[in-house]
């Protein structure tokens, strides 16, 4: 068995070695937040505005508001609710007549309409509804009820009073449309009165409020969706993917929204690395039913690229769409690929995320076309005038009448300098019994297909829903394995390199999750940092207490060795929980992660997460000379810590650089002042600011813990000699690490 020193220090920069796996922590930092449940309002350059929240979506022109309830999958036709506002009456007088053509203009989240000067339609989009109000800044002439009259189109049944309000019903969920209150400039309120009238709607405030009223006046019922208990939408709802750009700190999670059977949305919502919401709902440009969304990063333009699939009448598409990462404002739109024979029944997205400026290197799409038999991928890229491009579509695997077949197609999210992404895909042979996980470098600059390689295949199990992530040569790949007897349902990952220099391939051996009739797993994805690859699965245990569960494991990016599971989603409405690292986003140093799943019959939720051990301790052994700056760890030192961090700070501005040891403890050298460790493994990262830094995971392995190491930095100053022996050279204090579990 390797020793301690043996197997940790060269994990500085090697991969690691395998062993049984004791467990540790994966930390969920803060509490999980609905994300879906956010609201937002858009106007475009037609003089329109959209908006929506969770459940609804809502569009505002000069004919007035159109409400969409989302129902879910399980109603064939999208349903509507329409209004716009005829007149405004005292009592049975017209005092204003509402022609329609009036142009709504967004103010933050408020559509408003000024029909009349100090007369005003509000409509606030928020995550329950849209609240309707009506502001008077004067009283209007006449006397009687104050009434506002609206037309009514709707594909939903007549309404009928419920809860104070009229309920618009539908087989599966319909429009609410809440009580009517009055509210002057005292802040004195009074309830008013909603009807349906001739086939319209009424609002009213009644005579004795309105003529003893402070003005402003304003009248305000709330517009929300409205969904049966007992059929809440599909487990198709929801279907989440994130990704990280590292210059603003921010994550994009996307997902689709269902509003029925035959119309599906894909929407967004920037978060920031701490989790809370960043601006409002985004509203892709999906239409008809778009299916599948995935993003990755351009850091280089802090942008991100969104891919989906969409059919809409008979026409279907593979499309591409940006997002600022900073402001979430919706850029470029690129279809991908185009159909009206077959769907295309799968998408996904990479990137090289710090491609150089200027060069044909962006986003790469790849993508299941039917039309053709083929797995085919097309770039995206931006010109140095941050002009959009793009290049011809190519064959990656092609479909043989006798040969095989070919499914599935996913990217690894970012490429690294190289530009090189890896796709897997699931290969059917057509007359020989068996499936294979198959895998193949595309560069992210060219139409040219790399190295390819058959990661798995079994003549007795179906492999199938491949994921994989990494970069520089180095992946991690994931499958599921379903099979006859005891092999049932299992999620199986193993490490994948590729050597350029060699132009060989390495397969690491395949650890399995679940794969009994007791526990079962199952749709796989992958998020992958350079010490720790993150793996998202799906359990069914049908043990003494069955159930089901979303889970969360950290493994080990070289081994696959697990430090077992301890993040679980209990009772969750989908089957996809995605992991997305600040590597997604061309930052490699980054520690936390942001998960995010569908939780209830409405939402998505996002966690922030990090893996690290609890019990291990730092102690300082002092031994510092001269102005050589302090060290310090990020976090304890655990088995299975992913992101460990070493950090020099208050280094002075004469420093040429600073080299960091790390070394079993040892007999020292002593100069005065100085206590200095020799050398053992050492590294000499950049002085940035009067900092530097070192990163690096400890491996899940029984066998360190309790084992002790010491780190030190030693900086070359020649405006400094605190030993006289060795002008020039200072230290830092000695910490003695002891690694816990």
């Amino acid at each position: 068995m390797a020793t301690p020193r043996s197997v940790l220090l060269p994990c500085l920069a090697l991969p690691l070695l395998a062993q049984a796996p004791l467990p540790t922590t994966i930390g969920a930092v803060d509490a999980p937040g609905a994300i879906s449940r956010s609201a937002g309002l858009e106007a475009d350059a037609a003089g329109s505005c959209r908006g929506g929240g969770a459940a609804y979506r809502a569009a505002f022109d000069r004919r007035g508001m159109r409400f969409e309830p989302a129902l879910g999958r399980g109603e064939p036709q999208t349903r509507h609710l329409a209004l716009q506002p005829t007149e405004l009456r005292r009592g049975a007088h017209t005092v204003v007549a509402l022609a329609g053509t009036t142009a709504p203009v967004a103010m933050g989240d408020v559509v408003d309409y000024e029909h009349a000067p100090g007369l005003h339609e509000r409509l606030a989009v928020g995550a329950q509804g849209v609240e309707l109000s009506w502001s008077l800044a004067a009283p209007l002439p006449g006397s009687g009820d104050l009434i506002v009259r609206y037309a009514v189109d709707t594909s939903l049944a007549a309404p009928v009073a419920e809860r104070g309000g009229l309920y618009f019903r539908g087989e599966r969920g319909g429009v609410h449309i809440g009580g009517v209150t009055g509210i002057d400039a005292d802040g004195r309120q009074v309830a008013g009165d909603l009807q349906w009238v001739g086939g319209g709607l009424e609002l009213s405030l009644p005579h004795e409020f309105v003529a003893t009223a402070s003005y402003p006046l304003v009248l305000d019922p709330l517009i929300g969706t409205t969904l049966p208990i007992s059929s809440g939408l599909t487990y198709a709802d929801g279907v989440p993917d994130a990704a990280y750009d590292a210059t603003t700190n921010r994550f994009l999670v996307v997902w689709e929204r269902a509003f029925s059977a035959s119309n599906v949305d894909i929407r967004g919502q920037l978060l920031t690395s701490g989790g809370t919401l960043a601006g409002s709902t985004i509203f892709f440009g999906s239409a008809g039913v778009a299916a599948g969304p995935r993003v990755a990063n351009l850091g280089v333009r802090d942008r991100f690229g969104v891919s989906w699939t969409q059919t809409e009448g008979t026409t279907h598409t593979v499309r591409l769409q940006t997002c600022e990462a900073g402001s979430g404002a919706l850029a470029f739109m690129v279809i991908v690929a185009s159909s009206t024979t077959n769907p295309f029944p799968s998408a996904d997205v990479g990137s090289q995320c710090e491609a150089p400026i200027g060069s044909s290197r962006g986003f790469v799409v790849a993508y299941e076309d039917d039309d053709l038999g083929d797995i085919r991928a097309r770039r995206v890229w931006f010109n140095a005038n941050d002009s959009i491009l793009s290049g011809s579509s190519f064959t990656v695997y092609s479909d043989t009448a006798i040969g095989a077949n070919y499914f599935a197609p996913a990217l690894s999210r970012t490429a690294a300098a190289d530009g090189k992404l890896l796709l897997v895909a699931r290969r059917r042979s057509n007359l020989l019994v068996g499936s294979a996980i198959v895998a193949v470098q595309l560069d992210a600059g060219s139409n040219t297909l790399g190295s390819s390689q058959t990661v798995a295949s079994s003549t007795a199990d179906e492999l199938f829903a491949p994921d994989v992530d990494g970069q520089a040569g180095k992946w991690v790949v994931a499958w599921e394995r379903a099979g006859g007897g005891l092999l049932t349902e299992a999620v199986l990952v193993a490490a994948v390199a590729y050597d350029e220099v060699t132009a060989a391939w390495t397969l690491g051996t395949a650890v399995t999750f679940g794969g009994t009739p007791f526990s079962r797993a199952s749709a796989p994805t992958l998020g992958s940092t350079s010490g720790r690859t993150w793996l998202g699965y799906r359990l069914q245990s049908s043990l003494s207490t069955p159930a089901v569960t979303l889970r969360v494991a950290a493994i080990d990016s070289g081994s696959c060795t697990s430090c077992n599971d301890t993040f679980t989603v209990p009772d969750p409405d989908g089957d996809r929980i995605v992991v997305a690292t600040m590597a997604s986003g061309g930052r490699t140093d980054g520690e936390d992660c942001l998960c995010v799943y569908h939780d209830s019959f409405d939402d998505v939720f996002a966690q922030r997460l990090r893996n690290y051990g609890t019990g291990g301790s730092i102690a300082d052994l002092g031994g510092a000379c001269g102005a050589s700056g302090t060290q310090a760890f990020s976090h304890s030192p655990g088995i299975g810590s992913s992101g460990l961090r070493n950090t020099l700070s208050g280094v002075p501005a004469s420093t040429l650089a600073a080299i960091f040891n790390f070394s079993e403890p040892s007999t020292t050298s002593v100069c005065g002042a100085c206590v200095w460790t020799p050398f053992s493994v050492t590294l000499t990262p950049p002085v940035v600011g009067g900092t530097a830094s070192v990163e690096f995971g400890i491996p899940c392995l029984p066998s360190l813990v309790g084992a002790q190491f010491e780190t030190q930095w030693t900086t070359i100053d020649f405006t400094q000699a605190p030993c006289p022996f060795f002008p020039g050279l200072t230290n830092t204090n000695r910490l003695l690490m002891t690694v816990g579990q």
